[in-house]
C-alpha cells in the first residue's frame, strides 16, 4: 500500500509541472528555439498568406503588409494551443486586426467533422470579404495551413 501511495505521489509530482508548462505554453513558446527551427516559412497565394504561428512582432509586420484579418487554425481544446490562441487574440486586438479561430486537427483528414467545419467557415468568411489580405496559420505552418491552402485552391 505504501509503494502505491509513493507511486501516486511521484506521478502527481511529475505531472503537475508538465500540466503547468502546457497550460502556459504561450509564455514558454518564445524560448523554445528548436521548435521555431521546425516552423515553415510563409506562402503567399494571391491576397492570402499561409504560415506558422505569428508572435506580436510578426503580426506587426503582417499588418504593415496590409493584412487586416488573421485566421488561426489552432485548437483551443488542446491544452498547449489554448494559451497561444488567447495571446494571439489579445495581440491582434491591440493592433486593430480582426481575429478568427477555426480549430483544425493536423492528424485528421480534411473531411473529418472538425476540419470540414473549419474549412466551411473559412470559405464563408473569405466570400464575405473577397480580396481581403488574410493570414491563415497553424503552429508549424506545415500541416493545417497547407491543408487549407490545398482545399481553397480547389475553386474557393
Amino acid at each position: 500500500m505504501i509503494s502505491l501511495i509513493r507511486a501516486l505521489l511521484l506521478l502527481v509530482f511529475l505531472s503537475v509541472p508538465v500540466y503547468v508548462g502546457l497550460r502556459n505554453f504561450a509564455f514558454l513558446e518564445p524560448y523554445l528555439f528548436p521548435l521555431h527551427l521546425a516552423q515553415a516559412g510563409m506562402v503567399e497565394e494571391g491576397t492570402r498568406l499561409y504560415g506558422p504561428y505569428a508572435d506580436a512582432g510578426t503580426l506587426e509586420r503582417l499588418k504593415s503588409k496590409g493584412v487586416k484579418t488573421v485566421i488561426s487554425l489552432l485548437d483551443p481544446e488542446l491544452l498547449y494551443e489554448e494559451s497561444l490562441v488567447e495571446r494571439e487574440r489579445k495581440d491582434t486586438q491591440a493592433l486593430g486586426m480582426v481575429f478568427y479561430n477555426f480549430p483544425m486537427r493536423s492528424d485528421d483528414p480534411a473531411d473529418s467533422r472538425l476540419n470540414a467545419a473549419a474549412l466551411e467557415g473559412i470559405r464563408a468568411l473569405l466570400k464575405r470579404e473577397p480580396g481581403a489580405r488574410v493570414y491563415i496559420h497553424c503552429y508549424l505552418g506545415k500541416h493545417r495551413s497547407m491543408m487549407v491552402l490545398a482545399a481553397l485552391g480547389k475553386g474557393s
